[in-house]
């Protein structure tokens, strides 16, 4: 955090979230300095911060004092998204960012995250939702094994592309995949 880093982590559940506790605490958790008055933390600075994110991000419904818990997927990931921007960060690693979450959030996810890299941000996502990242990224990495298997200009790749970097060793690419699979 102190280097600018921001994560949302593929299971906002269990390891993003802390349901119990509101919008608000979620959404400066990552920032209380911002908030301490003194020695102690500024509710009224935490409830401004707080609406300020949940207005720029649109989560629904706008209640600080909500439990996170209670949100949908979508917002629940927007609310994480907040946290990160309120903390300043400057590199975005995001882990899956839209599973499990509806249509009009991943929409608002989306143009949450162009506008953080059109503002400088770098935003590094991993995503096994092939459309997601050919819509998204500028690059796009394709691990194997725990190894680069290759680096495309995400303006130019096909889901196909993709796939057989990731599914066939590097000696079995020079095969067409349709032949490598078994099909003709």
């Amino acid at each position: 955090m102190g280097l600018g880093l921001g994560l949302l982590t593929e299971d906002r559940r269990r390891t993003g979230l802390c349901p119990d506790q509101t919008l608000a605490r979620n959404l400066t958790l990552a920032n209380v300095r911002a908030l301490v008055r003194g020695w102690l933390v500024s509710r009224g600075r935490e409830r401004r911060a707080a609406r300020e994110y949940i207005e720029r991000l649109h989560v629904r419904p706008p209640d600080p004092d909500q439990t996170a818990g209670r949100l949908s997927g979508g917002n629940q990931q927007k609310v994480l998204l907040g946290r990160w921007l309120f903390a300043g960060s400057r590199v975005f690693l995001l882990d899956e960012p839209t599973r499990g979450v509806d249509v009009a959030a991943r929409a608002e996810i989306y143009r949450a995250v162009n506008r953080l890299a059109e503002g400088g941000a770098a935003v590094v996502m991993v995503s096994s939702d092939l459309p997601e990242l050919l819509g998204m990224a500028d690059r796009i990495l394709v691990m194997r094994r725990g190894r680069l298997a290759a680096e495309l200009d995400a303006q130019r790749a096909t889901q196909e592309e993709v796939l057989t970097y990731a599914a066939l060793e590097e000696e079995d690419r020079s095969v067409p995949p349709a032949v490598a699979g078994g099909c003709v």
